[in-house]
C-alpha cells in the first residue's frame, strides 16, 4: 500500500513540474484517494496543487473535496473546525470559474443537507440555485428537484423534473427521479417508460440502473415476474464489465430481489436458495435476512 501511494505521489508531483495547471493526472489521483477514504493523503497533494496553482479553480475544488471527505470520516466536533476552510475552498473556486458547475452544486448541497447549527441553510441553498440556473438552467433545475425534495415537496419536485426533462429529454438522473416517485404512486408503467428513456450518454452505469429498477418496478407490482428475473440476471451479467461513478446494487441485493419474485411465483425453495446466497455475500444485508427468516421459520 505505501508503495502504490508512493507512486501516486510521484506521478502527481512529475506533472505538477511539467504542466503549468492541473492535469487530469492529478484530479484523477485525488479522487481515487478519495474514493478509498484516503483523505489525509488528497488533501496534502490537493493543498500542493492549490500552493501550485492559486488562481486554479479545480484545485481549490479538490481541496474542498478532500475537506469534505475528512468532515464524513472525523468525528463531528473535529468535523466542525474544517467548516469554513471547506466553504473558503468551495466559494474560492467559483470566484475564479463561475462556471466550475461541480464547486457550485457541492456548495449547494452542503446548504441543503448539511444541519443548521454546521451552516446549512435551505434558503440559502434556494438563492444559490438560482443563481446557478443563470449559468446552466439544466444543472439548476437537478438541484432544483433535489431541493423540492429534500422540503417533501413531491408535487413541486416532480414539475421541475418535468421541465428538466422537457430541456433534457434523455436526462437520466430526472428520468430515474421521476421512475422513482412512479413506483411510489404505484404507477409501474409510466415507471417502465421513464426508465426506458435512459441512455449511456452520461455514464454506463445510467442504463444498467435502469435495468435493475426495471425490474425492482416489476417485483413490487408483483407482475411481468419472468422479465423481472431475466432483467435481473442481464443486469448482474453487466455488471462486472461496467464502469461506472454511480453506486449500483450489488450481487446481494440482485440475489434478494430475484427471491422475491421467485417466490411471489410459488417457488419458495428457489427463493431461498437465492436468499441464502445474498445473505452470505453479505451477511449485513438486514432485507434479506428478514425474509430468510421469515421464510424458514
Amino acid at each position: 500500500m505505501k508503495l502504490k501511494q508512493s507512486l501516486i505521489i510521484t506521478t502527481f508531483l512529475f506533472h505538477a513540474t511539467i504542466t503549468g495547471a492541473v492535469t487530469e493526472v492529478q484530479r484523477t489521483a485525488i479522487n481515487e484517494l478519495l474514493q478509498k477514504n484516503d483523505w489525509d493523503t488528497a488533501m496534502d497533494l490537493a493543498e500542493d496543487l492549490v500552493d501550485a496553482h492559486p488562481q486554479s479553480s479545480l484545485a481549490h475544488y479538490l481541496l474542498a473535496s478532500a475537506i469534505r471527505v475528512k468532515m464524513q470520516e472525523v468525528s463531528q466536533v473535529r468535523a466542525m473546525f474544517s467548516i469554513g476552510d471547506y466553504k473558503e475552498s468551495l466559494a474560492k473556486a467559483i470566484e475564479l470559474d463561475p462556471q466550475n458547475l461541480d464547486a457550485r452544486t457541492e456548495e449547494i448541497g452542503f446548504y441543503m443537507f448539511a444541519p443548521g447549527m454546521a451552516g446549512g441553510d435551505k434558503a440559502v441553498a434556494a438563492n444559490k440555485i438560482a443563481a446557478l440556473k443563470m449559468v446552466n438552467q439544466i444543472k439548476g433545475l437537478e438541484m432544483e428537484a433535489q431541493l423540492a425534495a429534500v422540503n417533501e415537496d413531491q408535487a413541486g419536485a416532480v414539475t421541475v423534473l418535468q421541465s428538466l426533462i422537457a430541456l433534457d429529454p434523455h436526462n437520466p438522473g430526472a428520468l430515474m427521479q421521476l421512475a422513482v416517485v412512479a413506483m411510489q404512486d404505484n404507477d409501474f408503467q409510466q415507471a417502465d417508460e421513464y426508465l426506458l428513456n435512459i441512455t449511456a450518454e452520461q455514464d454506463a452505469g445510467w442504463p444498467l440502473m435502469a435495468t435493475y429498477q426495471r425490474a425492482k418496478a416489476r417485483v413490487l407490482a408483483k407482475q411481468d415476474l419472468d422479465t423481472a428475473i431475466d432483467l435481473l440476471i442481464a443486469y448482474r451479467q453487466a455488471l462486472p464489465e461496467v464502469v461506472s461513478a454511480l453506486s449500483l446494487p450489488d450481487d446481494s441485493a440482485v440475489y434478494w430481489r430475484m427471491a422475491l419474485a421467485h417466490e411471489q411465483q410459488g417457488e419458495v425453495s428457489e427463493a431461498i436458495r437465492l436468499l441464502r446466497q445474498s445473505v452470505q455475500l453479505n451477511g449485513d444485508f438486514e432485507p434479506a435476512q428478514e425474509d430468510l427468516d421469515r421464510l424458514t421459520e
